[in-house]
């Protein structure tokens, strides 16, 4: 069994910018997720809002750092103001949880996916990391006679108005882990998973209209790929750095995608329990604890183990 962590987190958090007291106010605005399944090699389709395109990306592994191809994700900047997809911010009722079950062949080809997305945000607004992306828990399981391929994408975005930003928010490279464990159940094949976040600055008056043109701040992002046959356990933390705030109100845009896919697989997504925090540090810590208070998931028969 082989199990690749394609990036390599930094062991710490660094801070990008002058340490101060000062803190920004956050208030979400929008939020939005669209989910897109397909099984036996794209034969079996589904999609939360229903009616999506769901295209076939073709057979795996699949480049990392990029969604899977043919499925459109959502990298930009400017989306705040639209409605789009289900809502999941913690403020509105998140998170939100998406189900999927193609029955093919009973217990043994089945192929089965339950996930969950939040927000998790401050209201007082030290770095600009602060605001996150999150799965709660992510469960993608399939039977040992599953035949083809089979993947769930997520499209998200996310937006907050930030004021009283007079001296900007910090930058800073995060630790935000998440556990991946599961199984492959044939030899030479994989289980994938993959996720970028990325963030926007659009400054803005005090009628939210922009006052210039929107400003990437980076990503974080997560790529593991395991190969073989059997199972495999792996802490991925997050990569990447965010950059610093202009001083001002703006608008704070989240917005990316992630996805699991495999051939025939079992994974599950999830943040590291307490008792194995002890490595990490503090500010990672207190990210953790944030996710912690989403709401937990039921699952659908096909996956209670």
């Amino acid at each position: 069994m082989k199990s690749t962590l394609v990036f390599l987190a930094a062991a710490g958090v660094t801070v990008l910018g002058v340490a101060r007291a000062e803190a920004a106010n956050l208030m979400p605005l929008s939020a939005g997720v669209e989910a897109r399944f397909g099984s036996q090699s794209n034969v079996y389709t589904d999609s939360d809002p229903a009616s999506l395109t769901v295209n076939a990306p073709g057979a795996g592994p699949y480049t990392a750092g990029l969604p899977l191809p043919g499925q459109s994700a959502t990298l930009g900047s400017g989306l705040y103001s639209s409605t789009w997809g289900n809502g999941f911010q913690i403020a509105a009722g998140g998170p939100w949880t998406s189900n999927f079950v193609d029955t093919l062949v009973g217990t043994t080809g089945f192929t089965a996916a339950t996930s969950q997305i939040s927000d998790i945000y401050f209201q007082v607004h030290a770095f600009t990391a602060d605001a996150q992306i999150t799965f709660p828990a992510w469960r993608f399981v399939q039977g040992p006679a599953a035949p083809g391929y089979a993947f769930e994408q997520l499209n998200f975005r996310n937006a907050y108005h930030v004021t009283a930003n007079a001296a900007g928010m910090l930058g800073s490279t995060p630790v935000a882990p998440l556990n991946v464990n599961g199984s492959i159940k044939n030899p030479g094949n994989y289980a994938q998973f993959d996720a970028q976040v990325a963030y926007w600055w659009t400054p803005v008056n005090a009628a939210m209209v922009p006052t210039g043109p929107a400003a990437p701040l980076g990503s974080l992002s997560y790529s593991v790929l395991a190969t073989g046959v059997g199972p495999f356990a792996i802490t991925a933390p997050s990569t990447g750095t965010i950059l610093p705030t202009p001083a001002g109100d703006g608008i704070l845009e989240l917005n990316g995608y992630a996805y699991i896919a495999g051939d025939p697989f079992e994974m599950n997504i999830s943040v590291p329990e307490p008792t194995s925090l002890a490595l990490i540090p503090a500010a990672g810590l207190l990210l953790l604890l944030r996710r912690r208070m989403a709401r937990p998931m039921a699952l659908p028969p096909a996956l209670r183990s």
